[in-house]
């Protein structure tokens, strides 16, 4: 959708001009965690996209919260979290191993989250704010529009 079939219908660029690098091996680093969405029907061309830039480019998957210093977390975190969130009537909340929910909230600074033992949740409240730290994308951006609006 969007961006990654832009970036495809493009032609092929070197890696150091791919937009969002960290954003897509984040997002790659999600399909990992939830490989099936529904509906299918939303979710699958995006999807796709991502896959097909993976293997067009050769992106590695990489969570934001592993340690790499070419990382951009929040960037990685975006690609993770467009996979990886559900939304409910709360806000929206992403998986997260136990051990990760505090090194992930330290890069959310003065946001009021609700952090669980396997994730975080982000209050609708505060989705302005993750919004405008975190790049989000495709059909979780399309949910937050629906339910914000």
């Amino acid at each position: 959708m969007g961006v990654t079939s832009d970036m495809l219908n493009s032609g092929q660029m070197p890696h150091s001009e791919i937009l969002d690098w960290d954003w897509i091996r984040g997002a790659l680093a999600g399909m990992d965690i939830s490989s099936e969405r529904d509906p299918a029907w939303l979710w699958k061309p995006f999807l796709e996209d991502l896959k097909s830039m993976q293997v067009l480019y050769d992106i590695k998957p990489l969570t934001p919260w592993q340690e790499n210093e070419e990382q951009s977390i929040l960037d990685s975190l975006g690609g993770y979290v467009s996979i990886t969130a559900s939304i409910s009537g709360t806000g929206i909340r992403f998986p997260l191993p136990s051990e990760m929910v505090k090194k992930v909230s330290e890069c959310l600074p003065a946001m009021d989250i609700e952090k669980h033992s396997h994730g975080i949740t982000i209050p609708w409240k505060q989705i302005d704010a993750f919004t405008s730290l975190v790049q989000i994308r495709g059909p979780v951006e399309e949910m937050i529009l629906e339910v914000s609006s």
